[in-house]
């Protein structure tokens, strides 16, 4: 079995954005894309569906057995004209 959380498999989010303790949202792995920083390493991000806001960053992403998969680093809110914008 694999040792990451598969394309398509269920996860959820625990976080604390804000003022707001114990927010807890689930969804899906979208996706995995890499990027490579300023200083030549390769980082390998995980797309979710699993809602959560800013000052989240940090909070685990939990598979169904409740081992952390990932980690919440990035927000990115999708407006009704389509357009990405970074909070």
């Amino acid at each position: 079995s694999p040792t990451y959380a598969e394309v398509g498999s269920w996860v959820g989010v625990l976080s604390h954005p804000g003022d707001l303790f114990y927010v807890y949202t689930q969804g899906t792995v979208t996706r995995y894309s890499t990027n490579t920083n300023d200083d030549g390493k390769t980082e390998k991000w995980m797309g979710i569906t699993a809602e959560y806001a800013s000052g989240s960053s940090g909070a685990p992403v939990l598979n169904r057995y409740g081992a952390v998969v990932g980690m919440a680093a990035l927000t990115l809110s999708l407006d009704a004209g389509g357009d990405a914008k970074r909070v």
